[in-house]
């Protein structure tokens, strides 16, 4: 079935579509599991959801879980440290300078390769 409305639909909605059907006609969760290759928690999240919102917000894609990145508005404050001269480092490369120093002033952990 699912193969069939992904002539239609994104593989997400097509999964998410099947798998609000089978919780609406009662299917247990581990059941709907199998059935559709969604995870434990996203059938259990999306069960939730159900009840609380309308179908229509559910078919609608949206990027990421709804949290802020952990450098969200990192820049100015790092952008305005530098402008004051309170970047202290002693790091050589200039990519690494700006990660020891979030690291150090903001509690901001990210890996170098995917900062930039």
């Amino acid at each position: 079935m699912i193969e069939f409305l992904q002539l239609f639909l994104p593989a997400t909605l097509a999964k998410r579509l099947v798998a609000i059907l089978l919780l609406a006609i009662g299917i247990p969760v581990k059941n709907a599991v199998e059935l559709t290759g969604l995870c434990e928690k996203s059938m259990w999240t999306l069960k939730k959801k159900v009840r609380e919102t309308s179908v229509r917000e559910l078919m609608v894609i949206k990027s990421g879980n709804g949290r802020k990145a952990k450098s969200d508005g990192l820049e100015e404050q790092i952008l305005s440290e530098l402008e004051s001269g309170n970047y202290h480092t002693r790091s050589c490369s200039p990519y690494s300078r700006i990660l020891r120093h979030s690291q150090q002033k903001f509690a901001v952990f990210q890996n170098r390769r995917y900062a930039f």
